[in-house]
């Protein structure tokens, strides 16, 4: 990661509101990447059979409406945000929130 340029990266910890100094190594840059199911559909003999044709017209009438950012963001989001120390090693750890036993 290239050093961040002054006034490029949010100047708080996005959970707490601590002040972030980037440079002085008192932070977390967290990316999470996320993609649609990456795998390739399973296929029945019976799928085969339907009508792929008008699949595919009511699939492109379904998006049709959305901007391209709107249609990516359905595939692919990329989050960067900075957390201070003591809200990285909280959320690492718990990082969806869910309770545990």
């Amino acid at each position: 990661m290239s050093t961040p340029e002054e006034g490029s990266l949010p100047e708080f910890c996005l959970r707490c509101g601590a002040p972030i100094r980037p440079g002085r190594g008192e932070h977390y840059e967290v990316l999470i990447v996320a993609v649609a199911d990456p795998y390739p559909p399973v296929l029945t003999q019976e799928d085969l059979q339907q009508d792929l044709d008008r699949q595919w017209r009511e699939l492109l009438s379904q998006v049709e409406h959305l901007s391209a950012q709107e249609a990516q963001n359905q595939v692919y989001r990329r989050v960067q945000f900075p957390l201070c120390q003591g809200c990285f090693a909280r959320w690492i750890e718990n990082p969806t929130g869910h309770l545990r036993d």
